[in-house]
């Protein structure tokens, strides 16, 4: 008799594999991430096919096979069918999918990043268009956290000083705050409110993200930073 399991999963991408099924790249509630084959994907008659698209979540029948597990039964819970009605809104959840497809390593399971993903789709869904980026970068943050790339917000990174006060920059390389007197001309400007707000988005308890947006006129400052601290250390360029 075949071996199954039930678990809760969000899909993160979808490929084609073989002449008529998919593969899916998924983030399991229990499991972590982990690839599932779709039997018959391809074909007009699947019935598992539309509940398995990136973006949705769902509980899973899944079956354990010789070279691959494979999706026996499948149910939704969240579809994510307004994201997909704003180009604006779907461009920003793909970039969380692709991060966390590419980020996280095969079988490692984590609640907090189920729960962090899961919060950061919902609030996408039903939030304003003009806030997805904001949220984007507050999820980004988080799940860098959570991976262990916690940046130093609280002393200079090279010589220990407070850095509450007074201009500051963002070493990307080295993952943390430096003083004025201790950066160089690849050091990014970031404003102390920034720092602030970096602050109380990682540090929050819990998986929900703080929606909070920056303070006024500091967003470009927070892509480059976000830009060069991914790149530097996921080793992953999309902004």
């Amino acid at each position: 008799m075949e071996e199954t399991y039930l678990t809760k999963i969000i899909v993160l991408s979808k490929e084609v594999y073989r002449e008529a099924d998919a593969r899916v790249s998924a983030y399991s509630l229990d499991r972590g991430r982990m690839n599932l084959v779709v039997r018959g994907a391809l074909k007009p008659a699947s019935k598992l096919s539309g509940h398995l698209e990136p973006l949705n979540e769902a509980e899973v029948m899944v079956i354990r096979g010789r070279r691959f597990d494979y999706v026996g039964g499948a149910r939704n819970f969240l579809a994510g069918r307004f994201i997909r009605t704003s180009l604006e809104k779907t461009r920003r959840a793909w970039t969380a999918l692709y991060l966390l497809d590419r980020a996280v390593a095969r079988e490692e399971p984590d609640r907090e990043i189920y729960f962090l993903l899961k919060d950061f789709l919902s609030r996408l869904e039903k939030g304003a268009v003009a806030e997805a980026d904001f949220w984007l970068n507050a999820f980004i943050w988080k799940l860098s956290a959570r991976l262990g790339f916690t940046p130093e917000l609280e002393v200079c990174l090279q010589c220990g000083r407070n850095v509450r006060a007074g201009k500051v920059f963002f070493r990307p390389a080295a993952g943390g705050l430096v003083c004025a007197a201790c950066h160089t001309p690849a050091d990014l400007a970031c404003p102390t409110p920034l720092a602030a707000w970096l602050k109380e988005i990682i540090f929050r308890p819990g998986q929900e993200i703080n929606y909070a947006l920056p303070p006024d006129g500091f967003f470009p400052a927070l892509q480059k930073i976000n830009r060069a601290f991914i790149k530097h250390h996921l080793a992953i360029d999309f902004f």
